[in-house]
């Protein structure tokens, strides 16, 4: 659940090792948006996509949320889009979801 490929066509991957919620996968009717919009689902992030049929759907990640005051006040920081951030091991990217308010 913490993998992405990259844009530019290589076959390198994207990956964090943060612990992912397990769900039996299951088909659903897809969400129209429109392609490369983010939103904002408790503490996952999703992403819109282009389907195979030439529709379009959210992919999300899947991590735990963890309700925890210090996660709390990091995502309440403000950030400029585009702007990153190390938080451990890990690396946070502010993006723009459709509400317009950025988020890490």
């Amino acid at each position: 659940c913490n993998c992405i490929a990259l844009r530019d066509g290589g076959s390198d991957w994207a990956c964090t090792k943060r612990q992912c919620v397990s769900e039996p996968r299951s088909r659903r009717e897809a969400q129209l948006c429109q392609v490369s919009d983010t939103k904002k689902e408790d503490c996952n992030v999703c992403t819109c996509i282009s389907l195979r049929d030439g529709g379009s759907d959210w992919a999300c990640t899947k991590r735990e949320c963890v309700k925890d005051p210090a996660r709390s006040r990091r995502d309440a920081d403000e950030c400029s889009a585009g702007e990153t951030k190390k938080n451990s091991c890990n690396t946070c990217k502010c993006i723009t979801p459709q509400d317009g308010k950025n988020i890490w």
